[in-house]
């Protein structure tokens, strides 16, 4: 199998990158996948990131040898392997199997720096990542820095980008970083943090589990909890700010208090490497701010727009397609993509004349664990009240945040088959207030035949809605046990 790294020059960085060795296949080659990750993408000068490089479909790698970047001190830390069991029946069931190498970045000097994309290639099938940015700044200078490496615990609010459109879904990740000192803690996955956002809907919170990491020369436990926000109107809205409580074991020191002014809760010279001098402590991580530019949409919307923003296709599908005049047909459409699904409506008839229309009812199946990214698809009831030999037109329209432009896509007129004559217009209802009388030797008018009538006149059963003790033949009926008693 080859890994490459390939050499380019671009305008900050010349890049040379040494391979990984030999990788050993145990898994499926169809299952192969490679995935290069930063813990940051934005950092100061000498403060250090984590680099992930990923593997699925592998189960060994040899040492992974050094990768070199001009402007970057990167240093091989650790590799570790993962297995998942699938299970199933027949030949669904099996294993997937994964490699994950990781390393520590360090910026020299200030600059935008690439990590090109890698690729590998197992049986004849190929594999590449994506390429991955870190910005490096200069850093907010010796004393800020002191401050952040005595925190105990921090945390980031990391929104995917700062500008966005009304209704547009924003991934974004709250980064919360605990003092690895920290031998024994806990934290609850189940349990979001405590976050202000008044001007957004946002989607359901998803936890990782705690990795390790480095930040500004100091090792972490690293929590990420994910979700998407959506803005719901234009201006400058802030995401923040909260907080994220923990449960801590802390170092108690001997007979005597820990170092005062520092913000540490640590006495760095004490060694309790068993936990013997343990204190539990509640600790809750401060949650700054981060403003979010939010742009109102353009004007000239299409009439068919309703809301959506993303990027989507859209499909549509009848049946039957051989009915009667009055017989229902079950129109479907499929709007598959990545956008504001939770707000994502029905497409619109193009035209409706001699057709009658109903409600449309709509399901959601996820592509991903935040909801943004699937397939929305909705049934909707139409009936021709007049013979036709096409389907009405079916239009959907979205806002496109990337080509900051509207989008109407209009699905095929379908053929289809109607049999029987138009269907008779109703009577004109008579005003409200005493009923008309009906002519003699006439029958009463029949309900309408229509799909989703509803019978309003009482029938025959109004008479039994009289109480009991008004009716004659009740007091008839009580004089039977009173004639028995006599």
């Amino acid at each position: 199998m080859n890994f490459k790294f390939p050499i380019f020059n671009f305008r900050l960085l010349s890049v040379v990158a040494a391979s990984l060795l030999v990788v050993f296949i145990s898994a499926r080659a169809d299952d192969l996948k490679i995935e290069v990750t930063l813990s940051e993408t934005t950092t100061a000068i000498g403060e250090p990131v984590e680099l992930q490089i990923k593997i699925t479909g592998v189960s060994q790698l040899n040492e992974p040898g050094n990768l070199r970047i001009d402007g970057l001190d990167i240093q091989f830390v650790r590799q570790s392997s993962q297995q998942m069991l699938q299970f199933g029946t027949g030949l669904k069931g099996g294993h997937t199997t994964s490699v994950t190498a990781k390393y520590i970045v360090t910026p020299q000097r200030e600059g935008t720096f690439t990590i090109p994309p890698l690729s590998i290639e197992v049986g004849g099938k190929k594999a590449a990542s994506e390429a991955v940015t870190l910005k490096v700044q200069k850093g907010a200078g010796g004393l800020a820095k002191a401050e952040e490496q005595a925190e105990t615990a921090f945390a980031k609010i990391v929104p995917a980008r700062l500008q966005a459109y009304v209704g547009e879904a924003v991934p974004m990740e709250v980064r919360i970083y605990v003092d690895a000192r920290i031998q024994h803690w806990g934290w609850d996955r189940q349990k979001p943090p405590d976050l202000k956002t008044d001007s957004f809907t946002t989607q359901k919170w998803i936890g990782s589990e705690a990795t390790s990491t480095a930040k500004n020369g100091r090792a972490y436990h690293l929590l990420v909890f994910r979700t998407a926000i959506t803005p719901a109107k234009a201006g400058k809205l802030p995401v923040g700010p909260g907080e994220f409580k923990i449960v801590v074991q802390l170092p108690r020191p001997k007979n005597r208090r820990p170092h005062m002014g520092t913000g540490s809760l640590f006495d760095d010279d004490f060694p309790d490497p068993f936990g013997m001098f343990q204190q539990q402590q509640e600790l809750a991580v401060p949650i700054k701010s981060v403003d979010l530019e939010v742009r109102p949409l353009p004007p000239g919307a299409p009439k068919s727009f309703a809301g959506a923003v993303g990027r989507f296709t859209f499909l549509a599908d009848a049946s039957p397609r051989t009915v009667h005049v009055g017989d229902p047909v079950t129109l479907t459409t499929k709007i598959s993509g990545r956008g504001n699904f939770d707000r994502l409506p029905a497409p619109r008839l193009a035209e409706e004349s001699g057709w009658r229309s109903y409600a449309p009812a709509g399901k959601f199946a996820a592509d991903d664990d935040l909801g943004i990214s699937g397939t929305k698809t909705f049934e909707m009831a139409v009936v021709p009240e007049e013979k036709k030999s096409t389907l009405p037109a079916v239009e959907f329209s979205f806002f496109d945040p990337v080509s900051e432009k509207y989008v109407t896509q209009t699905a095929e007129r379908m053929t289809i088959t109607t049999e029987g004559e138009k269907l008779a217009t109703a009577a004109t209802p008579a005003p409200s207030g005493t009923p008309p009388a009906l002519v003699p030797g006439t029958a009463p008018v029949a309900a309408p035949s229509d799909i989703l009538y509803l019978r309003t006149d009482a029938g025959g059963w109004s008479e039994s809605l009289q109480p009991l003790f008004r009716r004659r033949t009740f007091w008839l009926a009580q004089t039977v046990p009173l004639a028995a008693l006599l």
